[in-house]
């Protein structure tokens, strides 16, 4: 496939524009948080040569991000989350020229240039992309494994099930995208004689690249499949009571009947859909209904390939539908993105290269009309990109102020939620040893005082009211309770919060308006058991 030297210089322009957008979300004066911090501190202990596996994540993104800290070798830090954050904005730009690639295999230059855009300009995954996810990388790697899976060269396709492993090593739900490009393969060369043997070769090849996970998670877990989610996907349903020992398949055998099926089937199609609905705005909301209407009626494009995107979308929402039941995370339908704009060009290639029943374009008016149609992507991906809240410096700040009251002062566990959420930085980098001498933790309960370092215990809210948030307290030993002054779902703490005098089972230690605070605003109390079940036995 020749490049001109146009489309590199729409490329360049292109990719800097939607660089811009990603970095306008970056205070790099703040440390990553939540999953990034776990990727960042992971990064660093495998550039330390440290490669245990995780319980509760896979380990591509740290481990593709080791090489970068290993050079940087800094004693800072914000230094490491920045490069996490910039490794995944860089990621997702260069994403680009395997998006025009891709979309080469279906459309001309000048419309490919267009699904190029409608990818570069998506506000959702230029605002992912910002904090140091992996699906940058998880993304790139899926669209390289589809576009070798749909060539019409067997030996092709023996790489997209090396990018398949790849994928498996970023993200566990990657499985999904082995099962579709194994469809896709079987449905591409289905009249070829030898079609068994050489997918039997694929499936090595896949088993190869995953197999050193495999064997550590072995050696470490004694099932190379286990996965801490395995016992606790279902945390908030009434089928987990407890954290149990068992592998992912036993788990479904003995908590799950076949009559529960159709119910996690319908529910997770419903989210997922819903999610969908949420994902496609601002563009691709309008563009998409139109294109895969039209993708059952093919003209410019190979029915074949269309076939293959149809098999992909559908296996991958097949497979999702069950997962999304119960965890309705907007970030697990991400990489569905590509391929569905690969339907959204559909629309616009019949409009300008067809025209309507009452008129056509010329050539030049082609030209024009698609760049203004690149143009009013950007300008709705830049006022859509409006509506994310950038944090609150100064809040996160206090945050981190905070989160050093909690370390030093307090002795015991404690309740909270998402102002804890500085803790994790807090713990490793004022520790003595220093933050390059974490070790990756390889208990079955990573969640159990994260980040797995000496010190209080944080556990999060979980209760319909305060006697049932003090009863599980009680039976964890949670000593302290952190009370915004507005708790979303948990109401019964605001009156708390404004009346503590009429709870004499709390007494407080802390208020941040006392202590200065100017947007954090919460209080902290030391919970008596003692007065607690005198009032409530």
């Amino acid at each position: 496939m020749k490049i001109s030297k146009n489309i590199i210089i729409a490329l360049l322009i292109i990719g800097v524009i939607s660089f811009g957008f990603k970095i306008y979300f970056v205070d790099f004066s703040l440390p990553v948080q939540n999953d990034n911090f776990e990727y960042t501190i992971r990064g660093i202990a495998h550039s330390q040569g440290d490669f245990s596996q995780s319980a509760k994540k896979m380990s591509g993104w740290p481990i593709f991000a080791s090489p970068f800290f290993s050079v940087l070798n800094s004693d800072n830090f914000l230094d490491y989350s920045n490069t996490l954050r910039l490794l995944g904005m860089s990621v997702s730009m260069l994403t680009i020229i395997p998006m025009y690639a891709l979309s080469r295999k279906f459309f001309a230059q000048k419309f490919s240039i267009v699904a190029a855009s409608l990818f570069a300009f998506e506000p959702h995954l230029n605002y992912n992309s910002s904090f140091g996810f992996s699906e940058p990388l998880y993304i790139i790697t899926i669209i390289l494994a589809f576009y070798f899976i749909i060539s019409n060269k067997e030996k092709f396709s023996y790489i997209a099930f090396i990018f398949a492993g790849f994928v498996w090593w970023i993200r566990i739900e990657g499985f999904f995208i082995f099962i579709a490009i194994s469809i896709i393969f079987l449905f591409n060369f289905k009249k070829t004689s030898w079609n068994i043997p050489k997918y039997g070769l694929c499936i090595l090849i896949f088993l190869m690249v995953i197999s050193p996970i495999l064997v550590m998670r072995d050696n470490q877990y004694d099932d190379p499949f286990y996965f801490y989610f395995n016992d606790n996907l279902f945390g908030t349903n009434s089928y987990t009571t407890s954290i149990s020992e068992s592998s992912g398949s036993k788990y479904f055998n003995e908590k799950i009947s076949i009559e529960d099926a159709p119910q996690f089937i319908l529910g997770g199609f419903s989210n997922i859909f819903y999610l969908l609905s949420r994902i496609l705005f601002p563009y691709l909301i309008i563009l998409i209904p139109f294109g895969i209407f039209f993708s059952l009626h093919t003209i410019n494009q190979d029915r074949k390939l269309i076939k293959a995107n149809w098999i992909f979308i559908l296996t991958c929402i097949g497979f999702l539908a069950f997962l999304s039941y119960f965890v309705q995370e907007r970030r697990f339908l991400f990489f569905l993105l590509p391929f569905l704009i690969i339907f959204a060009v559909i629309p616009i290639q019949r409009v300008v290269e067809f025209g309507l029943n009452t008129f056509s374009f010329t050539e030049k008016r082609k030209k024009t009309v698609l760049l203004g149609v690149i143009i009013v992507i950007i300008i709705l991906s830049g006022l859509f990109n409006l509506r994310y809240e950038k944090l609150d410096v100064l809040e996160e700040e206090e945050k981190i102020e905070f989160a050093k009251f909690l370390v030093h002062d307090l002795d015991g566990n404690i309740f909270g939620h998402s102002e804890t959420q500085h803790v994790d930085f807090i713990k490793l980098t004022e520790t003595s040893d220093g933050f390059k001498s974490y070790q990756i933790d390889t208990s079955k309960k990573p969640f159990q005082g994260f980040p797995y370092t000496t010190g209080n215990k944080l556990f999060a809210l979980k209760g319909e009211s305060i006697v049932d948030l003090l009863s599980y307290g009680n039976e964890n030993d949670v000593k302290f309770l952190i009370i915004k002054e507005k708790n979303p779902n948990f109401e019964y703490l605001d009156s708390i919060y404004n009346k503590e005098k009429n709870h004499i089972f709390l007494n407080q230690i802390f208020d941040s308006n006392e202590s200065g605070y100017t947007n954090l605003k919460l209080k902290v109390f030391e919970i008596n058991y003692k007065e607690f079940y005198k009032i409530y036995p």
